[in-house]
C-alpha cells in the first residue's frame, strides 16, 4: 500500500540521519527501522505485531527487502 511504503521510507530516512550520530544512536536507529518494517509487514499480513524478540540474530537483508530498498535507491 502506498501509505505503508511512505511510512517505511520515512523511517528509513530518519534512521540514516540518526545512524551518523554514533554507535549507540546507530543501534537505536537500526532497531527503530527494523521494528517499523516488521510492524508494517505484519499489518499487511493481517497479523498482530508483538515486537521484536530479544534473541541474538545475525541480520542479513532478505532478498525482497534488499531488492525493494535498491529499487527505491535507499541503499
Amino acid at each position: 500500500m502506498p501509505e505503508d511504503e511512505a511510512e517505511i521510507k520515512a523511517a528509513f530516512a530518519k534512521a540514516i540521519v540518526v545512524r551518523a550520530k554514533g554507535a549507540e544512536a546507530k543501534e537505536l536507529a537500526d532497531r527503530y527501522f527494523l521494528e517499523t518494517f516488521v510492524r508494517v509487514h505484519r499489518a499487511g499480513e493481517g497479523a498482530p505485531y508483538t515486537g521484536l524478540k530479544d534473541e541474538p540474530v545475525i541480520l542479513s537483508w532478505p532478498w525482497p527487502t534488499k531488492h525493494w530498498l535498491l529499487d527505491q535507491r535507499m541503499i
